[in-house]
């Protein structure tokens, strides 16, 4: 019966630290989520000034070309 024993607490001793493993890599992975959602949100958030930036400078040359649009009209008459 001794062997049994040992063998059943070996098993239970195995079982005990795969969980706290499994705990561990759950708490881990959690951790990491944060911050692969933090990193996108933050990346999301240069894209969104990014292309604001890009507009207003279209904007701004499409301004410019209508005005010189206008001037050269206003030489042709």
């Amino acid at each position: 019966m001794e062997a049994t024993d040992q063998l059943d607490a070996l098993i239970q001793r195995r079982a005990t630290g795969t969980e706290a493993a499994n705990e561990r890599e759950r708490i881990w992975k959690r951790g990491l989520e944060a911050h692969h959602a933090e990193h996108q949100e933050a990346n999301r958030h240069r894209w969104v000034a990014y292309f604001k930036t890009l507009a207003r400078n279209h904007a701004a040359l499409a301004e410019e070309n209508e005005r010189r649009a206008a001037d050269l009209v206003e030489r042709e008459e």
